[in-house]
């Protein structure tokens, strides 16, 4: 059988902070934590087979919307929109005392939705996680990015995702990416990836005269029913497809996936 075990979460607490859960992760001692919209990193103890006395601490505060969270060999990094950041706990007093900025991205939107989704890692310890391409400004609108282990060098893996936020790695090392529905894309979809392909969504809606990538202008004259001209966007034949679509109905907005053991039977 499956169950699901109820963890309630800190809505009353000292510092009035909101709680929007975003990511989390378990530490190797069977901690929980938590990030939220809003910035903090929460942990709780006490996720036992009882969950009698959970207790839940705030660590860490003040992060630029952190959308991933990734523990690695006990260490807490956290997808933010300014980059990775690697938390330290100098004194182990239990509170975090060093943001180190693990790794600076290059390319910031200031569009109020360009989040830097998930964090993920494969076998050789290398990070990921998605930028939106939707109304952001970025120079390299909805793409993949993968960071290496040291956090010093990046690449962009793949573009053309609308509001990709979720990543998974199996344990081959396959990297999918979820996708959600809207302008040219017909539903949500699950990507699997392969360097340098293209998935589909066009960023040549404009507002005003702004449009993606990197936040080119276009003059009116430019502009056809307020849509960047065919001429100056080139939009490809053909998109590389999902393997697999997902209906509105039954996933409205899918985020990042869990790959499970086998020994979870008919989901394994």
């Amino acid at each position: 059988p499956y169950t699901i075990d109820n963890i309630a979460l800190p809505f009353n607490n000292a510092y009035n902070a909101w709680i929007r859960p975003t990511c989390l992760g378990f530490t190797s001692n069977g901690q929980l934590v938590v990030g939220t919209y809003t910035g903090d990193i929460w942990v709780a103890t006490g996720i036992d087979n009882t969950l009698n006395k959970i207790v839940w601490r705030r660590i860490a505060t003040g992060l630029f919307e952190c959308m991933g969270l990734k523990i690695v060999q006990d260490k807490i990094y956290v997808t933010t929109r300014n980059g990775i950041v690697l938390l330290h706990d100098l004194n182990k007093d239990g509170e975090i005392d060093f943001y180190e900025n693990f790794h600076g991205d290059h390319d910031v939107s200031s569009f109020f939705h360009a989040f830097n989704f998930s964090l993920e890692t494969d076998s050789q310890g290398n990070f990921y996680y998605a930028k939106p391409g939707e109304y952001t400004d970025n120079k390299d609108p909805g793409n993949l990015v993968k960071v290496s282990p040291d956090g010093k060098t990046w690449e962009s893996l793949a573009t053309g995702f609308r509001v990709n936020n979720g990543v998974t790695v199996s344990p081959d090392d396959q990297v999918f990416v979820s996708d959600n529905q809207g302008n040219w894309q017909p539903a949500n979809k699950i990507n699997l990836i392969e360097k340098g392909a293209y998935y589909g969504y066009v960023p040549n809606l404009t507002s005003g005269k702004s449009w993606s990538p990197n936040g080119q202008q276009f003059t009116k004259e430019q502009l056809v029913d307020d849509v960047i001209s065919p001429d100056l966007v080139k939009v490809p034949d053909t998109f590389h497809p999902p393997v697999i679509w997902l209906p509105q109905e039954f996933d409205n907005s899918p985020g990042g996936g869990v790959w499970s053991d086998k020994s979870w039977g008919p989901l394994g």
